[in-house]
């Protein structure tokens, strides 16, 4: 089984994107490339980067074998 990570991007005018107005996160007059998805992902959630970088590798080497090898 391999794990997949997503990241987020709001889309102007839909449920998600007037919830984060709401809560003050992005406004209509946001730069379009400040949307872009892991831009988003680093700007507005809350999550530390490095946290964020380091869960990536660990999704790499774990999907590569390696992770599986090395915790048997």
């Amino acid at each position: 089984m391999r794990t997949h990570l997503t990241e987020f991007s709001p889309i102007p005018h839909t449920p998600c994107w007037e919830e984060l107005k709401s809560m003050g996160i992005i406004n209509d007059g946001i730069d379009p490339l400040l949307t872009n998805n892991p831009v988003f992902t680093y700007l507005f959630s809350g999550y530390d980067p490095y946290a964020l970088e380091k869960l990536k590798l660990d999704v790499q080497l774990y999907n590569s074998g390696w992770y599986i090898s090395l915790h048997k």
